[in-house]
């Protein structure tokens, strides 16, 4: 059972500080993705940010078409290496109802050689212990508006609204 504890020898990056939530570099509603699984992939909303650090981070939301992000971590953790350069940070996003009674944010790493090793970000489960939060990270939910004309309501809905309140965005200043 792999460790969530943070201390000095965690291979999970920290969280990292995205300067314009309101840009992506990629905001793809049908990303597809390989998987040695059977089934041999699978399809996924992602969307990317670039980072403070010059590197990037990923989230990614599961829709149930192919096999599951979880099952694909390592194959789409090599895929978006190659696409996004430099440090990356990649998050695994489940709504309500994929198995779970709330919504779900983890982090994912794929050390080298080893398989992949999961975190939980938002929300924390009980007993688990909890990470320091970075500062522009807040659990709280909050709603988002559609950003773009012309949207039909279900993609609009599952398309537009986890990225924002999961990571905190939008937090008035």
């Amino acid at each position: 059972m792999p460790s969530h504890s943070l201390g000095t020898d965690s291979p999970f990056p920290p969280l990292p500080r995205v300067p314009d939530p309101d840009v992506l570099e990629a905001d793809e509603p049908a990303w597809t993705y390989p998987s040695s699984c059977a089934g041999g992939g699978g399809i996924a909303l992602l969307r990317v940010w670039r980072t403070d650090n010059g590197g990037h981070l990923a989230m990614l939301t599961e829709n149930g078409i192919g096999v599951s992000i979880t099952n694909a971590a390592e194959e789409i953790t090599a895929k978006l290496s190659l696409n996004y350069p430099g440090p990356l940070v990649v998050l695994e996003h489940y709504r309500k109802g994929d198995g779970a009674d709330h919504e779900r944010l983890d982090q994912v790493v794929v050390p080298p050689g080893r398989s992949a090793l999961w975190r939980p970000v938002w929300p924390i489960p009980p007993g688990q212990p909890r990470p320091r939060r970075s500062p522009g990270l807040d659990a709280r939910p909050r709603p988002r508006p559609a950003r773009r004309p012309g949207l039909n309501a279900r993609r609009s809905l599952c398309h537009m609204r986890p990225a924002r309140h999961l990571l905190g965005f939008g937090r008035s200043r």
